[in-house]
């Protein structure tokens, strides 16, 4: 038996590490490809940055007039007296243009300036322009923007340079001469962009290795102008990428002739020196390795590192012409058989161990036990248990042999509901353990940027600095709310989401996430209107965060899939239902695919999605809010004629705290004589009740949850306890508990509690009572009840003590 047991763990092992060899060649493979399509997508990005910015230089060329051009090109750019001329300080520290452009972080040097034509003088003029507007709008994407055309002429945008970009602006020599070799037509016949190593002029000497060009020619009338250039840090782009690798995964990002180009943990100041190159190439066998990969001609796969100790899977990165490596060692694929054999091996002898226990046992009792009293036995009693042994005895041996079955069979069934269970607890585990995990590593560099925005947007001097920076910072807490998403999911699907309520200015709200999407919009080119009528201008109440986060997933993906036309948002109020309408001219979408959009990880197939990034999440996001809140989202779209996107919401009109001349019928009412504890978690609703109760002399205390507000009951007493019901440390049915307990306990009278809650559903009245409290007041609250219910509770008191 254990020889048989052990021939199947054999057997056992090697289905399993076929199975997990063949499970992780198709996960790697599955990565590579989405990584590389990631990452063209990137470089796609800056190939349409420059075709924008090359569109641009044509338009502002042809409607330049000549005295124009000399007056601005004369002022920009004075000769140096050496035979170039070089940019004015005000071109980097900023510098307005009669027709309004904003220009700024500007340096230049143009060499042979006697040379210099019309039309040469026309288009550096025209470049400048462009630059510093398509810099400024893609300046948290690439650090520099620059154009290079012949004769070394070189006007480059880099407005957080620590050096201003003084040596082209005023040391350079008059003979300094720029690489022009690889933008010109006849070394790129293809006119694409090209991503190469950028000359030392064009870079701090201490990145050489670190910093590669992507170049795209420059055509104005079929004549080769010059060249857009974008730099591409590898220190921030490769590290990126080498972190998102599978778990036990090693990437590394290598030339097409096999040279290491990075590797995880390098930096600008750890660049890869000759003995590590050399140990990576020998580890990897990349020289061996890269000819295996031509020689399947594909754009990515996987295939056998050369001493077949690792799979490795490759992606060609488009642009660099680097390989993506993603290496995985075949001892962890072993390991992980091992142990699912050993587990599996060890549950089988179990089970014969307790099986050969139970036949023994069972021969014991039924042969052997018998047989000694037969012999023991008279002749008469061994003939009658010889005849019972053959019809009576035999039924009772079937019938022990069927209970037999039947409890190994519960116990499988048994063994089978507790793995399953674990396993489900285990998923569940790693999904909690990926979730935390994610939001820390990404919250970590966007709290960065977000710190970062908020700081330079404290030192802006100029208006449009200031707007601009402040629409940085508000695109990363937009950003930061997108992760946010990710985890939202996971919160509705588990029911942990809650919505909150206070009161909010609707037009405030709706006017700052319209400002973030703006820029958006009108960095494609897109119009972005935004209209709210009259009755929307007020305030509400309802949980204003969720209300952004519909409309921003909303407008994200108007502006997203609309290449022409325009974006507009329209808000209109009937009653306390506010409708959000999101109007696009873009892609449409058809009839059959408009029943799935609010579905999780559901975008609609067509072109210009496979242009698009995103998780898929946003809509499905926006429609679970708005059902949570009572409200609902409903969809009008025509593929190629646009879409709408309707939000009705149910967010009810509450106003500013009344005065106390507004509530005629308490006009002189003294409640100095009440002591008031008020438990609430949002501080807008603590001012609320603290503005509508101050006229009137209340003394208030203020807790922020139910365990200060039941310490604050242990102190002291009070006349009556406002209790939110959802609050942190301690909810309000649990403080209700707590303080009469502590009542009964020390033999206080009740103290009148009253419920504070946007939940007013019987079950949630209800489950007040239960907890001990005497009422409930419903948000938004109303100034009238609320006096009414101090009212009553002085006249009680007054009476009582008369």
């Amino acid at each position: 038996m254990t020889v048989l047991l052990l021939v199947d763990a054999l057997t056992t092992y090697s289905q399993y590490r076929k199975r997990d060899e063949q499970h992780r060649v198709d996960e790697l493979a599955i990565y590579v490809k989405e990584r590389t399509r990631t990452e063209k997508e990137s470089l796609d990005s800056l190939r349409g940055k420059h075709a924008a910015a090359s569109e641009a230089l044509r338009r502002r060329v042809s409607v330049l007039r000549r005295g124009q051009v000399d007056r601005q090109f004369d002022a920009w750019f004075p000769k140096n007296g050496d035979g170039t001329r070089r940019s004015r300080d005000s071109l980097y520290k900023g510098v307005q243009t009669p027709e309004g452009d904003a220009i700024y972080g500007i340096g230049a040097y143009l060499g042979h300036a006697a040379t210099m034509t019309e039309d040469d003088k026309r288009v550096l003029t025209a470049a400048t322009v462009v630059l510093s507007r398509v810099g400024q709008s893609d300046l948290a994407k690439s650090e520099n923007f620059f154009f290079l055309s012949p004769s070394d002429r070189l006007i480059l945008f880099a407005p957080h340079r620590q050096e201003a970009l003084a040596f082209f602006r005023k040391t350079a020599s008059a003979n300094l001469a720029f690489d022009r070799s690889y933008p010109q037509p006849q070394n790129n016949p293809t006119g694409r962009m090209r991503c190469t190593p950028l000359p030392a002029l064009m870079q701090d000497k201490a990145e050489e290795s670190l910093i590669s060009g992507c170049i795209s020619p420059v055509f104005v009338g079929g004549r080769y102008v010059g060249a857009w250039g974008s730099t591409v840090m590898s220190e921030q782009y490769l590290s990126q990428v080498l972190r998102d690798a599978p778990a036990g995964a090693r990437s590394l990002i290598v030339s097409e002739k096999g040279e290491p180009i990075a590797v995880p943990g390098f930096t600008r100041d750890q660049a890869l020196d000759p003995d590590a190159v050399a140990g990576l190439k020998q580890t990897y066998g990349l020289d061996t390795l890269g000819a295996t990969i031509r020689a399947q001609g594909k754009s990515t796969g996987v295939v056998e590192s050369p001493d077949g100790k690792m799979l490795v899977a490759y992606g060609q990165l488009d642009g660099p012409a680097w390989l993506l490596l993603v290496a995985y060692p075949k001892t962890k694929i072993a390991t992980g058989a091992l142990a699912e054999v050993l587990a599996d091996f060890g549950g089988k002898f179990l089970i014969v161990a307790i099986a050969a226990a139970i036949l023994f046992r069972m021969l014991r009792r039924l042969v052997i036990s018998p047989l000694r009293a037969l012999g023991d036995s008279t002749e008469a009693q061994t003939e009658a248990l010889a005849q019972r042994s053959d019809e009576i005895g035999q039924l009772a041996r079937a019938m022990q042999e069927d209970r037999r079955r039947e409890d190994e069979i519960l116990e499988d069934l048994e063994a089978r509901v507790q793995d399953r269970t674990a396993e489900l607890e285990r998923a569940n585990a790693a999904k909690s353990d990926f979730l935390a995990s994610m939001s820390h590593e990404l919250r970590t560099p966007l709290n960065g940027v977000i710190a970062l925005s908020d700081t330079l947007a404290k030192e802006q001097t100029t208006e449009r600095g200031r707007e601009m920076a402040g629409l940085v910072l508000a695109s990363g807490r937009m950003l930061e709310q997108v992760l946010n998403d990710i985890l939202d999911v996971s919160r509705i699907e588990s029911g942990q989401l809650t919505i909150d309520g206070a009161t909010f200015e609707l037009a405030e709200s709706v006017a700052t996430i319209a400002a973030v999407h703006r820029a958006s919009a009108e960095a494609k080119g897109l119009s972005f209107e935004v209209d709210i009528d009259d009755a929307a201008r007020s305030s509400c109440f309802g949980d204003d965060i969720r209300v952004a986060q519909i409309l921003s997933n909303l407008l994200s993906n108007a502006v997203k899939f609309t290449t022409e036309g325009g974006v507009t948002l329209s808000v209109a109020r009937r009653d306390e239902l506010v409708t959000f309408t999101v109007t696009d001219t873009g892609v449409g979408i058809s009839d059959d695919t408009q029943a799935q959009l609010l579905s999780r990880l559901r975008q609609t197939e067509g072109p210009v999605t496979q242009r698009a990034t995103g998780s898929g999440l946003g809509l499905a996001i926006a429609g679970s809010l708005a059902s949570m809140m009572g409200g609902q989202i409903e969809v009008d779209s025509e593929p190629g004629k646009g879409s709408t996107f309707a939000v009705t919401l149910p967010l009810p009109v509450t106003q500013a705290v009344k005065e106390a001349s507004e509530v005629d019928e308490f006009v002189g009412v003294d409640l100095s004589a009440m002591k008031v504890l008020v438990a609430e978690d949002h501080p807008t609703n603590r001012t609320v009740v603290s503005l509508m109760l101050a006229p009137f002399g209340v003394h208030l205390t203020l807790v922020e949850d139910g365990r200060q507000a039941v310490d604050a009951v242990m102190r002291e007493g009070f006349d009556l306890i406002l209790m939110d019901l959802q609050m942190p440390v301690l909810d309000g049915l649990g403080a209700a508990r707590e303080i009469r307990s502590l009542e009964t306990a020390r033999g206080r009278r009740p103290t009148p509690i009253v419920a504070l809650s946007a939940n007013a559903l019987p079950e949630h009245t209800a489950g007040a009572r239960a907890a001990g409290m005497d009422g409930h007041l419903a948000k938004p609250i109303s100034a009238e009840d609320l006096l009414s219910l101090l009212t009553r509770i002085n006249d009680e008191k007054t009476a009582e003590a008369a």
